[in-house]
This record gives C-alpha cells, structure tokens and sequence, in this order.
C-alpha cells in the first residue's frame, strides 16, 4: 500500500504540497486538503497503468482552482489550439512525470470539474464539437523561427461507454520537422456527472499508436471514470 501526505503551506498563492512514495507535487487551489485527498483517491493509482503501455518513472498529483483558464486542450491545429470550455477545478494525477531532457511517455488523469451536472454536459457538448477539428494534416510551428512540424490529427468515438453513453479519442502524430511538444498524444474523455475526465497517452515523436494499441488507454480511461462515479471502488484493468 502506497501512503500519500498532505501538507498545507502560506504563500502569496494558497497552496499544498503532497508527497507520495519519492514524488512530491506542488498543487496550486483553492480547495481543502481533504477535498484533494478525496480526488486523489479516486484517481489513477501505479497499479492501473498497464505494463503495456511503458510509461516512464515519476509521479504527480496537481489541483488548479481557475474559472478562465482551466480548459482541455484537444489538439493544435496550424498553431491554433482547440479547447474545451473553462472549468472551475481541475485534479490531475500523471504517471511518467520526470526531470529527464528527452520527453518521457506518460500518462495522464484529468477530472475537470464544473458547478453544476448540466455546465458539464454543456461543456461536453461544445468538446464533441470541437474535437470533430481535429482532423487532417497540419503545419506546427517548431522551437525555432521559420521550422516547423507536420503532425496528422484523426478523432473519433470510443466503443467503451460510461454513464451510458460514448467517449471522445484524438489522435496525434508529428511525422517530420522540428515538433513544439517532441512527442504525440492519444487522449480519451468522458462525461462524468457534474464534471468530465480526459485520459492522456504521450509517447514518443514519430511514434504512431496502432488502433491495436489503443484499447489499453481506453479502458483505463474506462475503467477510471466508472471508479470515480462510484466513489473510488472499482478495480484496475488488467495489464
């Protein structure tokens, strides 16, 4: 069993720091220690990542209180990035979180909280939307002036279903050209009650995720929705 302390500190921003075997995180919000340990406990544990996916070392437990600025980025497109609607609380738990040059593959839980069950159904239905944009070839601008990358955007619907309706993927490859980000994504997400969870696979530049190689991601993000709206109490997929 993994214990997890919380401890609260005083700065010019409200915020707590929590430590978990040899990862500590800061997590800047507006929230109770109790409130955070709560979604952490809900949340994705080492013991739900599949082997499969080779996620790297690290461990990180965020909270972010921002009525604005709080919004799920479903892709960039040509340098634009397309997003959801803003969320009041966002609790992000990432497994693969390190210090190392080269971008780690990782993955990641955010529970993106709203107010009220019909501002989350209203903001997912502006995320199914817009997740429908990300498709085609695009031109993204590279870390350096005048470079840039070719990344291929696909999206659809997931099979899996969670409160009895279907999730949202995007897909993102970077083919060539000197990427923003160095890696491509897969994120999976679905509407919760009164708040919506997105899954996130980061894997290496160049790297395409097979559809073969998908359902693992989507049944953890499966598997991670249902335990949170039962209150932490389901299990962990199989490896």
């Amino acid at each position: 069993m993994i214990y997890a302390k919380l401890t609260c500190i005083t700065t010019l921003v409200a915020g707590c720091v929590l430590s978990m075997g040899t990862g500590t995180a800061w997590a800047t919000d507006g929230t109770s220690p109790q409130a955070q340990a709560d979604a952490l406990g809900k949340m994705v544990t080492s013991a739900d990542v599949p082997s499969s996916l080779l996620v790297d070392p690290g461990w990180e437990f965020t909270t972010k209180v921002d009525r604005y600025d709080l919004r799920f980025e479903l892709c960039t497109k040509n340098g634009v990035a397309i997003e959801g609607l803003p969320a009041p609380i966002m609790h992000q738990v990432e497994f693969g979180e390190t210090d190392l040059l080269s971008d780690p593959i990782s993955v990641q839980q955010n529970i993106w909280q709203f107010t009220t069950p019909s501002e989350a159904k209203r903001a997912w239905r502006v995320m199914q939307a817009r997740a429908k944009d990300c498709s085609g070839t695009t031109k993204e601008p590279g870390d350096s002036a005048g470079k840039f990358a070719t990344q291929v955007l696909t999206n659809g619907t997931t099979r899996a279903v969670v409160n009895g309706q279907p999730g949202i993927w995007t897909h993102s490859l970077y083919r060539s050209g000197v990427t923003p980000s160095g890696e491509g994504g897969y994120y999976v997400a679905f509407l919760l009650d009164d708040a919506i969870q997105t899954v996130e696979y980061d894997f290496a530049e160049g790297t395409v995720l097979p559809e073969s190689d998908r359902w693992p991601v989507k049944k953890l993000a499966q598997t991670l929705a249902n335990r949170w709206l039962a209150g932490g109490s389901t299990s962990p997929p199989a490896s």
